[in-house]
């Protein structure tokens, strides 16, 4: 029971003397119907008239950035400097095949969204208990509005997350990036700090819009490892859209062009190429969507994340991030999406939410911050169950040809192309570097390497492209195998933060009493700890002299961090210690000291 209605608005924007009309700022759809929300650009520039500081709403600054895809707040202020006529609209009624209307309404009444979302879901889970139940993008994100701002509370998570910002070593570099650097500079503790200033001027309507400006204090770092998923964004719904991308050429030589997967899947020889995307031209536009709200650095690496890919379909189930997944998931992308192709021809395809939580008894926003965002005094984490806990790919076979060997999880697995001059390639493929298996990770690899070259293949390709990360010293036992007489460089820096000093201080005046010849399993641990300035190396490969040697604090780009420091792989204790996520020498070192090299460099591919 669910419906869509796009207002088409048709506004006569009169240039002023210092006015520059921005389509930009028509993205702001009337809401006006929800409390608290805004009704159109009118009442915002109105707003914004007033106090130039007040908050943007996320879709007017997702389409008013400059090129550098950075909020441009004088396309803003010239557009608010025009004046904007008297609003016409039309409503035009879109219906999917799935999607019927909702029951007749009286104009003066009004239906709380979170209750509708409630109503449907109940609805969709007894006709089909055994899948996911979905409305409009448009609703759910109208019920994500009508959430009253918890202030206090708002203000008690913000205080409560700097101290984790501590630990996050390259601050200094994500405010400050090197030229070549593909983010922008992004100050996460001057961005934390803004969002409290918000809270405390009152500036934000809701608390979704409280928690999408949190959540993106962390998004534009472009950090894999640095993510705070808030509540009211990440516990309810995921975003997703109707159709996904491929990137083709038409003849193997040419330029690749984009066109929609189910096209190409249903029809490759006669699927237009998309022109464009909600207005913009394509490849713009995903570029631009991508790094909204990306887990990567690389320019490329985001751009390829928003495409389908086996290998990506494999590891998440996903078809690329354009349609849904990932970071991007939670942001809203409006209530529909255009396609424009080169054929002439449009689609104009809805947006819908997933919703993946229960939503009995939630009928209005309230009663959602109440369920999903407040935490009671019993509140505890639920443990995943055991076996969905380890690393498993259950689209594995549909996206790859059988393997010669593969790890039972298939993080793992050697293929052989057999196609005509490809005969001597092998293909390893690496899904990512936390198996279910650390050894057995080991033994595959091993054994793929020894029957390649056994069964006289000369060249390899090593397949990266979806690997998800892992344990670290899986990586260098990998290289290693490949190249079992190179040591890696692997040098890194903590930021000496005051938490970080304090547990070393405290973790070293223990160790220093520690004897070796009596050191039990329970105290193994200790020792191998960064925070110990016993067992790593520095930069030379020699051990610390002292604390003082090790931790400084040291200062780089006007930060404090420890000395350069990295593993001490020839520690005994390093590879066998049970507590240890990978439990075994490392190749080149200890046991596997003397491995054989089967492949030339020049004959090794890395993608």
């Amino acid at each position: 029971m669910e419906y869509l209605w796009i207002v088409l608005l048709l506004q006569t924007i009169s240039i002023a003397a210092e006015c520059v009309a921005d389509s930009c700022l028509l993205t702001l759809r009337s809401t006006s119907h929800i409390s608290g929300r805004h009704a159109t650009a009118q009442d915002f520039c109105t707003a914004y008239r007033h106090d130039a500081t007040i908050f943007v709403p996320y879709e007017a600054r997702f389409a008013c950035q400059d090129e550098n895809n950075v909020l441009d707040e004088t396309r803003i202020a010239s557009a608010c400097a025009c004046e904007f006529a008297p609003t016409e609209t039309t409503p035009t009624l879109v219906t999917p095949a799935q999607i019927t209307s909702p029951p007749a309404v009286a104009e003066d009444s009004f239906v709380e969204p979170c209750a509708l979302v409630s109503s449907s879901s109940a609805t969709q889970i007894a006709t089909a208990p055994d899948a996911w139940p979905t409305v409009s993008a448009q609703l759910a994100y109208e019920c994500l509005n009508s959430i009253p701002l918890n202030k206090t509370a708002a203000v008690d998570l913000v205080d409560a997350i700097g101290p984790y910002l501590e630990w996050q070593s390259d601050l200094a570099w994500k405010k400050d990036p090197p030229a070549d650097y593909d983010c922008p500079a992004h100050d996460v503790i001057a961005a934390l700090d803004k969002v409290r200033r918000n809270l405390i001027a009152n500036k934000y309507a809701n608390e979704y819009v409280f928690q999408v400006d949190l959540f993106e204090v962390f998004m534009k770092g472009c950090d894999g490892h640095l993510i705070m998923y808030p509540d009211a964004v990440s516990k309810a719904f995921v975003f997703l859209r109707q159709r996904s991308l491929v990137s083709v050429s038409e003849d193997g030589r040419s330029l690749p062009v984009i066109k929609l997967y189910e096209d190409v899947y249903n029809s490759s020889g006669t699927a237009s190429y998309v022109t464009k995307i909600n207005g913009i031209e394509a490849s713009t536009y995903i570029s631009k969507y991508g790094t909204e709200a990306t887990s990567f650095r690389d320019a490329d690496a985001v751009y390829n994340s928003m495409f389908f890919s086996k290998g990506s379909f494999a590891e998440t189930g996903w078809k690329g991030f354009f349609s849904g997944g990932g970071r991007l998931q939670y942001i809203y992308p409006g209530p529909t999406t255009t396609f424009t192709f080169a054929n002439g021809s449009s689609l104009i395809l809805e947006n819908n939410a997933i919703i993946f939580a229960e939503f009995d008894n939630v009928a209005n926003g309230q009663q959602f911050y109440d369920k999903f965002c407040a935490i009671n005094g019993d509140y505890h984490e639920e443990e995943a169950a055991v076996e969905d806990s380890a690393t498993n790919f259950p689209y594995f076979d549909a996206a790859y040809p059988e393997p010669i060997i593969a790890t039972n999880d298939s993080t793992l697995s050697g293929h052989y192309l057999d196609g005509q001059g490809y005969e001597d390639v092998a293909v390893l493929t690496v899904l990512a570097f936390d198996p279910q298996s650390t050894s057995q990770f080991q033994e595959v690899a091993q054994q793929f390497l020894e029957n390649a070259k056994r069964d006289g293949k000369t060249k390899i390709i090593i397949d990266v492209s979806n690997n998800s990360g892992g344990y670290i010293l899986q990586s260098y036992d990998l290289f290693r195998q490949f190249f079992p007489t190179i040591e890696q460089e692997a040098t890194g820096r903590w930021r000496a933060g005051k938490a970080f000093m304090a547990i070393a201080d405290i973790f070293s005046a223990r160790i220093d009493k520690l004897d070796p010849a009596i050191t039990t399993d329970y105290q193994i641990p200790w020792n191998i700890s960064w925070f110990s300035h016993h067992f790593d190396l520095d930069a030379s490969k020699k051990p610390f002299r002292s604390f003082d040697d090790k931790f400084g604090p040291y200062n780089v780009k006007g930060d404090n961090f420890t000395n350069t420091i990295q593993y001490n792989l020839n520690e005994p204790f390093f590879n066998s210690v049970d507590t240890h996520p990978f439990n075994s020498d490392v190749t080149g070192y200890g046991s596997r000291r003397n491995l054989t090299q089967h492949f030339d460099a020049k004959n090794i591919i890395l993608v």
